[in-house]
């Protein structure tokens, strides 16, 4: 979701504390273990995060689970009640709600989606929607771009009716490509099928989730949280160096695409309960029909898969503002890892995703991702800070020395248009074109939300406020 620039260097965590076992289990490899327990105080250490929860399956059994750190900073401990927000990993959740009303014939996934919403919202649709098929949303393939997903990433309201107005919103703008003609992540897609859900079943969305998946699981303390419990851990996000605290709850319309709230302990019970709907005949079956995303990987039922050497890799990942989380297992072998932290990634340092995806591939038996290169993002963040001063500056020295003001038309207009330009292509255009807006990265990235948006405005009014001053003089 990045946009341009992003936090600075945060300041480093001052010391880990390892919690003690919540539940653990005699593990086959410990050198492995040991090794992603390693990786995970570096990362902690690294990139300031203040705790970590994570647990490991081995077999279809949870072998090892474990927290590290605090709840927040200076606060209680994390332990394996203590819930974070997943972020992404949601979008398996709401994949098995839709996939539970299929069992039930309440839906068919190669129908038109349309046939499955209210009447409103059918009469409604655009054109393009029609093709739309529910298939297509659950492996993002409807059209709908990156972007239009992004619109809402801060709405916080959770009266009802806000699932549907969203569906019914994104129906009437329908999608930007054909359906079906290649894959694109899109949060939209699962936007509607949290509408469609509630339109098929005429409950709220997390009622039928709730029934349908966290019940089914065994899920103890999972839910689509409204406000913050005092099971929460509080979400850490960077800024100008600072380590900033967020208790952000998101709002329902996030719900079908990142809104779940559960603790290492209910995730654990859900990826094995996730292993136990299919054999890996049937996970594979799932890979061959699955969207192709590029190369070996592909996509379906809300996971990314990928053929290995030691079986299919079944993952995703997820980032709300102030948390991270990753979570994978092999289908052949039924191992599987779990990792959430209650901290998210800054633009220019403080690499969070570093730690949660390194213990994904770690715990699969894959290469290890390297850190980010955050050269170019802060040869960004220092472009946009210099012309926002380079514009401020022009703007005194207009006031300062009125008699070098210029008189013709055309050095009047074409500057202050070109502002004007610039101003729109900073906030609209270059966010749009990198799938993003510039509400996101303010939610995401508060520092980069903050330096783009002062260029945005910079060059925005002064090349308002210019224009006017010069024209009515002219005219006088």
């Amino acid at each position: 979701m990045a946009v341009l620039a992003m936090a600075l260097v945060a300041a480093a965590s001052g010391g880990l504390a390892m919690n003690g076992p919540a539940q653990s289990a005699p593990v086959a490899d410990m050198s492995s273990t040991e090794a992603i327990e390693s990786h995970i105080r570096d990362g902690m250490a690294t990139a300031g995060v203040p705790g970590v929860a994570l647990a490991l399956i081995e077999n279809g059994r949870v072998a090892l689970l474990r927290t590290y750190g605090q709840a927040r900073v200076g606060g209680d401990p994390i332990t394996a009640r203590t819930r974070f927000q997943i972020g992404s990993v949601s979008k398996s959740f709401t994949a098995a709600a839709v996939q539970a009303l299929v069992d039930d014939s309440q839906l068919e996934l190669s129908a038109p989606a349309i046939r499955y919403f209210a009447e409103d919202d059918s009469r409604a649709a655009a054109d393009s929607v029609l093709g739309v098929t529910v298939a297509d949303l659950i492996n993002h393939t409807s059209g709908f771009s990156t972007h239009s997903g992004n619109t809402n990433q801060s709405a916080s309201s959770h009266a009802p009716g806000v699932i549907r107005n969203a569906a019914h919103q994104l129906l009437e703008r329908g999608p930007e490509l054909p359906p079906g003609e290649r894959w694109q992540y899109s949060n939209a897609n699962y936007q509607l099928l949290g509408g469609l859900v509630e339109s098929v079943s005429e409950r709220a969305f997390p009622a039928v989730v709730a029934d349908k998946v966290f019940a089914s699981a065994d899920l103890v303390a999972a839910s689509y949280a409204s406000k913050r419990s005092q099971t929460d851990a509080t979400g850490h996000q960077y800024a100008f160096g600072l380590r900033l605290e967020t208790s952000t709850v998101p709002g329902a319309v996030i719900a079908p695409q990142g809104g779940v709230t559960a603790s290492i302990d209910d995730l654990a019970r859900y990826l094995r309960w996730q292993m136990d709907r299919f054999d890996a005949q049937g996970w594979r079956q799932h890979y061959e029909a699955a969207a192709i995303v590029g190369g070996d990987v592909r996509y379906s039922h809300g996971w990314f898969m990928v053929p290995s050497s030691n079986g299919l890799i079944v993952y995703h990942d997820g980032n709300n503002a102030g948390f991270t989380a990753a979570a994978a297992f092999n289908a052949d072998q039924r191992t599987g890892v779990v990792v959430l932290a209650n901290a998210s990634s800054g633009y220019v340092g403080n690499d969070v995703d570093a730690l949660t995806v390194g213990v994904r591939q770690m715990a699969m038996s894959m290469d290890v991702v390297s850190e980010r290169n955050f050269g170019p993002a802060i040869g960004q963040l220092i472009g946009l800070m210099v012309l926002t001063a380079s514009v401020l500056i022009w703007a005194v020295a207009f006031f300062c020395k009125p008699q070098r003001r210029a008189q013709n038309w055309l050095l009047i207009i074409l500057p202050s248009a070109g502002l004007l330009l610039l101003a729109w292509l900073l906030g609209a255009a270059l966010p749009q074109s990198l799938g993003a807006t510039l509400d996101a990265t303010r939610v995401f990235y508060p520092d980069a939300g903050f330096v783009l948006s002062t260029a945005v405005i910079a060059c925005a009014v002064w090349g308002g406020v210019r224009m006017i001053i010069l024209v009515l003089g002219k005219r006088a």
